[in-house]
């Protein structure tokens, strides 16, 4: 399935994706932000799953936590009760919550993101931004 198309003058903000497969990966799943529009798509479905204008959402961190992300790289060869050790750690934690996307009033989808509190401001910013450009009758596609 193909995503949805973008429509003459729209350029993406942001976007998220989720693939299924480890040698044929193939997406199945997507989150879009652009100048315009604010959408969920399921490739798996072929369908829309949540759909507003960027003009009339609203974007709101429900809940965050700090998490540990951590990742180790070296060989280890054990036998016998004698072993032998090289390599190393490394770890950072950083901030994972879920951010609400409101239109209308209700909730038409929610997604976890990194750093969400920065997540909200970008998007908010960006939606100044558009909105600037619009009344000053800028062409869209300047804008970044």
């Amino acid at each position: 399935m193909e995503s949805p198309q973008l429509i003459e003058g729209e350029s993406i903000i942001w976007a998220m994706e989720r693939q299924k497969g480890i040698f044929n990966k193939r997406k199945v799943w997507e989150a879009v932000v652009t100048n315009v529009r604010v959408f969920q798509y399921s490739h798996e479905e072929g369908r829309m799953e949540a759909y507003c204008l960027l003009a009339n959402a609203e974007f709101l961190v429900l809940k965050s936590r700090r998490v540990r992300r951590s990742s180790w790289a070296g060989p280890f060869v054990y036998y016998r009760g004698i072993g032998a050790y090289a390599g190393g750690s490394s770890s950072e934690y950083i901030t994972v919550g879920t951010v609400a996307v409101m239109s209308g009033g209700r909730i038409i989808t929610e997604w976890e993101v990194e750093s969400p509190r920065d997540f909200v401001r970008f998007i908010n910013a960006a939606k100044k931004q558009i909105k600037f450009c619009l009344g000053k009758g800028l062409d869209q596609s300047n804008t970044a």
